[in-house]
């Protein structure tokens, strides 16, 4: 009883706020979404000790009830969540803008321990073979489904469907919206053991394009809503030293070229233009599956940043480089550069010009706005 308690309100905790989708919106934005997918996104270990029961508050405006839970707790309760961290991930968990608001509005505070992808598999390992739990487990990239059944089988992992169905109104919305994502997230036991990763296939561009704001305000330009804009912004920070070192060292715009890094690769850019393929570089037409290469908006986006290219507002080691090379030139001593692709600025160019970057919405081409 008191395992399922703490179970409940880090559950009811982690869903005071409308679940969020790893790889788009939850909400499809006036768009007709096709299939999502979704795997087991992390794991909720069985913990034997459990804290002080949580105390109903009024709230206010900003309190939120769950399954009969009201956020902000009247006293303040922790939880411990081991997570995986990608490589390039720089920024303290703790000092994250959403953990900080998330424990503002529940009064929860989280105890982050943060394994490296690089180890995670090893050390998670370690963790159920030692029995020194965690209370849940966040990965990216969910567990396979054979360690899953065999933490299941060991009691180590505890079903949460019911805690979903009681405390997980925004889950449950989205199981019913999408049945197939309820039913990839359910084991043959018919018991769900892991919160799912739901990617909404909907968009054209699955991460974000960032830009340097510090640089359009030292050039008092404005935020690029065009392609032409776009053009026009790039060859001014190409032009008029941004970065005021008085060396024409900046790059207008950088990426990296490897297509299997879709999340972030430059291919992504190709959203603008409506080219939204997958990593078989293939698109659905009028329900004809065609490749992507052959359409006149791909000709199209290839033929704009030829132009970049050839004006010198595209890194020309754009297709050859990796993400440490990126992130080198990113986190050098002096910024260089200007526009970027990826998941967090943070990734490509540090902690120390983390808050020069913004990102915004994908500038639109000639008769065609792109969805994120």
């Amino acid at each position: 009883m008191k395992r399922r308690k703490m179970l409940a309100m880090m559950l009811a905790a982690a869903m005071a706020l409308p679940a969020a989708a790893c790889g788009g919106g939850g909400d499809d934005g006036g768009n007709t979404p096709d299939t999502p997918a979704a795997d087991a996104g992390g794991g909720t270990a069985e913990n034997t000790e459990a804290p002080a029961e949580p105390a109903g508050t009024d709230g206010g405006e900003e309190s939120g009830s769950t399954g009969g839970i009201q956020f902000p707790l009247a006293e303040k309760q922790e939880i411990n969540i081991c997570a995986q961290a990608r490589t390039l991930h720089t920024t303290d968990f703790d000092e994250m803008p959403f953990v900080k608001m998330m424990e503002e509005k529940t009064n929860v505070h989280v105890n982050w321990t943060i394994y490296p992808e690089t180890s995670w598999d090893e050390k998670i390992s370690l963790d159920f073979a030692s029995g020194n739990l965690a209370d849940a487990y966040m990965t990216c990239y969910g567990l396979d489904a054979g360690t899953l059944t065999g933490y299941v089988q060991d009691e180590m992992i505890v079903p949460i469907d019911g805690l979903i169905a009681e405390y997980a109104p925004h889950i449950m919305q989205k199981f019913e919206q999408y049945p197939q994502v309820k039913a990839a997230a359910t084991s043959l036991d018919g018991h769900i053991y892991a919160l799912p990763r739901y990617e909404y296939d909907g968009n054209d561009i699955p991460c974000f394009m960032y830009i340097n704001q510090k640089w359009l305000d030292t050039l008092n330009l404005n935020v690029p809503t065009t392609t032409d804009e776009l053009t026009e912004v790039l060859q001014a920070f190409k032009d008029q030293d941004p970065n005021g070192n008085g060396k024409a060292d900046e790059i207008p715009m950088s990426c990296i070229g490897d297509f299997s890094k879709q999340d972030y690769s430059f291919f992504n850019a190709f959203g603008m233009f409506g080219i939204a393929p997958d990593m078989n570089v293939l698109v659905v037409e009028d329900g004809e599956v065609k490749c992507a290469a052959t359409t006149e908006n791909w000709k199209a986006a290839c033929n704009y940043f030829a132009d970049l290219y050839e004006k010198g507002l595209l890194d020309n080691e754009s297709f050859t480089q990796g993400e440490t090379q990126l992130t080198a030139k990113g986190s050098a001593d002096v910024e260089r550069i200007g526009v970027l692709w990826g998941w967090n600025a943070t990734n490509y160019v540090g902690s120390a010009y983390t808050e020069d970057y913004v990102a915004i919405p994908y500038p639109a081409t000639e008769g065609y706005q792109a969805a994120m």
